[in-house]
């Protein structure tokens, strides 16, 4: 019987085993030594039999795999090896070169420890990041009487050895080392100890954790020893380091946790005992054990969240890590549906669900009651699971294997770097012109709608302008009539693959209005507003109307104004009328607006609605969008709801309005391109606070934005995040001649908005009482950020004689405090340094 083996990802040091140092994007056939074919051969051809992969296990740069070959009535275990040998991870005889294809290395390994490979049978292999282990049973004998041998070779950077040496007296070791494994066990138990078996041994990034069962006389003992890297307590509780204090004040001495433990030693449970262990998993700084009970306990590092998952589910019986992740499976039959549980670091989409995924299940992009699972693997940050399903046809394939996760080197074997997108694109049958429309990530979209056809329809519209289109696939229609009824895809269809291939919007005879890609260019839509002495009291005016349509309240968090919340401009208002008339025109008589009051200028307060100051600047920089429903494609249903974080909100409204409508806010940023990065750290702690699926929180629909305006928004959201950048040049060349380079009208001159128009306002402003009966307002200075207390000695008057109001004030300077009113050029220095601090924010 011969076997293939296929690999795919990085290849640095020909860690793959294809005879070849480059990186591999897809599944390729590894080849062996034997006969440099990708069959696992031993001797000739004619001793070949049967062979089986019994484990498999990789380094940095080098891999592992046992295989277990019949010859007759005798079965044979071999080891073998490929990768970087430089540090000994492959024995002495890989030491000075590495290897591209799998080689025998298991005979000279047993040769340079003096062993018989007719006496010991290869039981367990574990590989840590520059290091190989091997333990091996004796052929002959009783189990219950039986004492293994543990082996170890390569680098020794934290005692990753477990010899004893520490990595000043050991770097590294291309002789096998035996571990101390009888010697520890003989100090626990003494006479008493009969035999030991070692059932299950795991490799982390530096340390390494093993499970032994102990033959006594009287009963079977199951231990977990570990040694290696210890400073995150990944190998439990043990004696700590006393650090005298410094400095010229005395401090209490401070206690941690030994960097590495280079001995083997036995890991006590939290609670002191030595429980039933059935499974043991270990990433770079975390190990996590399966009881025999289903429950699981995890030790060390909890920084990226990896011990999450820990006693938030029973009756697992499996348990997997990568370097800052824990996967436990529960279930693992189609009868009695199974799942895997997911926490830890998301950043590479490894966690396989939606950073604001409620719940920790992995979200599988099918049904699996038909699928029964049978393994999971894992790597540094990706995963791959092998299922089966109920064959149907002959020609349909029973097994399949389903991956996530990192894939710079293209570890997903998907024959690209990238983590996996839907690929929407435009076509224009009139002129017969594809545009690659939008990129999206497939993590992200099921966080969007429980319908991701459905939301793909409407992201089109909200791009493109043009209202009720259709999805269909097609390999690049070449004609309007390529549009076939029954090539329309199925909205309601849940399972419907879509990274299978492109999709594509269109609708015949419909005039396209793209979003312009600088309308909501960063240097552009600033929030503050742009006033001179001549306005301020149509300003104020407009802020007063803002805050009694929204109570005063920033909709999203229901922080009060005055605590730092902005009059956030949906259109940036740099922008101008012209801008605006022109979205009015084209998109408010579109389906399911036309009921809609257009709006027709830029501070129209129809345009501007209260948010949180930080959350406006993730708005003005299309990290975040709001989704109104229903609208013709989507219902309120099919978009998830998500609860406001706990304590975040200070302040509800007595009676919040009932809304036809959801206002939904989404984040838009994904994690892995260098821009979105930049976002994301912009964004700390903002999604925890309100995490995709959040509802703004209407004290009034009346004179509330228009959804046309919210849908323009939302479409140059997504423009700006995964629109690729031929497209978006396409698009400024479609538009050059009604749009300049900041995406502004080129017939508009007037920005400001300085006119001569007098009305009220020009009193401090106040809420009205009404208003001012349903809050309290806070203390002059009684928050971080808020000017001092002290007023200033200087009068109120602006050096062209116009009084600066509160709210004048804000509007110029950005600010949120609305306490005594105050000059600009006053002579407390105080407060001019703190009115300089908020103009250069």
């Amino acid at each position: 019987m011969h076997l293939r083996l296929l690999s795919a990802g990085s290849n640095a040091q020909g860690q793959l085993g294809q005879s070849h140092l480059e990186d591999s994007h897809t599944f390729q056939a590894c080849s062996f030594a034997s006969s440099g074919s990708s069959s696992i051969e031993t001797g000739s051809q004619s001793e070949l039999q049967a062979a089986k992969i019994l484990s498999l296990c990789c380094g940095a740069n080098h891999t592992l795999l046992l295989a277990e070959h019949e010859d007759g009535q005798s079965t044979r275990r071999k080891l073998w090896g490929c990768g970087d040998g430089r540090k000994g991870q492959l024995g002495s005889s890989h030491h000075t070169r590495n290897s591209t294809i799998f080689s025998r290395i298991d005979e000279q390994i047993l040769a340079s420890a003096g062993l018989q490979a007719a006496d010991y049978v290869i039981e367990l292999i574990a590989a840590c990041w520059e290091s190989t282990f091997i333990y091996l049973r004796p052929r002959d004998g009783e189990l219950k009487t039986s004492r293994g041998i543990l082996l170890s070779m390569g680098s020794n950077d934290y005692g990753d050895l477990g010899i004893g040496s520490s990595p000043t007296e050991l770097a590294y070791s291309a002789e096998p080392r035996r571990i101390p494994l009888e010697a520890l066990l003989e100090k626990q138990y003494s006479s008493k100890l009969n035999g030991f078996a070692m059932k299950r041994l795991v490799g982390g990034l530096h340390h390494v954790v093993a499970v032994v069962d102990v033959f006594l006389e009287d009963r079977t003992d199951s231990l977990v020893i570990g040694w290696g890297a210890s400073r995150h307590g990944q190998l439990g509780d043990i004696p700590v380091l006393q650090t005298p204090a410094k400095g010229k004040q005395k401090q209490k001495a401070a206690s941690k946790l030994p960097t590495c433990i280079p001995s083997p030693i036995i890991i006590r449970s939290p609670d002191g005992n030595h429980p039933n262990i059935t499974d043991v998993s270990v990433g770079a700084n975390h190990t996590i054990f399966l009881l025999s009970t289903g429950k699981l306990v995890g030790l060390g590092s909890n920084r990226k969240h990896q011990l999450d998952s820990v006693g938030q589910a029973n009756a697992i019986i499996g348990v997997k890590c990568t370097w800052n992740g824990t996967f436990s499976i529960r279930n693992t039959s189609p009868s009695d549906e199974w799942s895997i549980y997911s926490s830890g670091s998301g950043e590479k989409g490894q966690l396989g669900r939606s950073h604001e995924s409620a719940s920790l299940t992995v979200d599988f992009p099918l049904t699996i009651k038909n699928r029964s699972l049978l393994g999971v693997a894992c790597g540094s940050e990706h995963i791959l699971t092998l299922l089966s399903q109920e064959s149907i046809s002959e020609d349909q394939p029973q097994e399949e294997v389903w991956g996530w996760g990192w894939n710079e080197h293209g570890n997903l074997g998907l024959g690209h770097t990238d983590d996996e997108f839907i690929n929407l694109w435009l076509w224009i049958p009139e002129i017969n012109e594809h545009f690659h429309l939008l990129r999206i990530p497939r993590s992200l979209i099921n966080t969007f709608s429980t319908r991701p056809l459905k939301w793909l329809r409407f992201a089109a519209y909200t791009v493109t302008g043009i209202s009720e289109g259709d999805l269909f696939k097609c390999n690049k229609p070449a004609h309007a009539s390529d549009i076939e009824k029954e090539r329309i895809l199925n909205y309601e269809d849940d399972e419907y693959d879509l990274t299978e291939g492109p999709i594509y919007y269109s609708k015949e005879g419909a005039t396209v209005d793209f979003v312009h890609p600088n309308v909501f260019d960063d240097r552009t839509s600033s929030s503050r507003f742009l006033v001179s002495t001549s306005s301020i009291s149509r300003v104020s005016n407009l802020l007063k109307e803002v805050q009694v349509r929204d109570g005063g309240y920033c909709v999203l968090t229901q922080r009060p104004f005055a605590w730092g919340c902005d009059p956030a401009h949906i259109i940036p208002r740099s922008k101008g009328n012209k801008l605006i008339q022109n979205i009015t025109q084209r998109r408010c008589m579109t389906t399911g607006n036309e009921e809609e009051e257009p709006v027709d200028e830029i501070d129209d307060f129809r345009n501007i609605f209260l948010l949180r100051k930080d959350m406006y600047i993730m708005f003005w920089r299309k990290s975040l969008a709001f989704l109104v429903t229903p609208n013709f494609a989507l219902t309120k249903d099919e978009i998830p709801h998500a609860e406001t974080a706990g304590g975040s909100v200070k302040h509800i409204h007595s009676i919040i309005h009932a809304s036809d409508f959801r206002y939904t806010l989404q984040w838009l940023v994904h994690d892995d391109t260098p821009e979105a990065v930049k976002k994301e750290r912009r964004c700390m702690g903002l999604r925890e606070e309100a995490p995709t699926g959040v509802d703004l929180l209407l004290n009034s629909e009346d004179d509330f934005p228009p959804r046309y305006l919210f849908d323009y928004s939302y479409g140059a959201a997504l423009l700006a995040n995964w629109c690729p950048q031929e497209t978006k040049e396409r698009i400024r060349i479609s538009v050059n001649e009604e749009y300049d380079a900041d995406g502004c009208y080129t017939d508009y001159t007037d920005r400001n908005f300085d006119d001569d128009e007098e009305g009220e306002g020009d009193a401090p402003f106040e809420l009205d009482e009404e208003m001012s009966k349903k809050r309290r307002e806070p203390e002059l200075g009684s928050r971080e950020g808020s000017p001092p207390t002290k007023k200033p000695k200087t009068g109120n008057e602006h050096s062209d004689g116009v009084e600066l109001t509160d709210a004048a004030l804000w509007s110029v300077y950005g600010t949120a405090w609305l306490g005594g009113s105050h000059s600009r050029r006053s002579n407390n220095s105080k407060v001019r340094k703190w009115l300089q601090e908020i103009e250069t924010a």
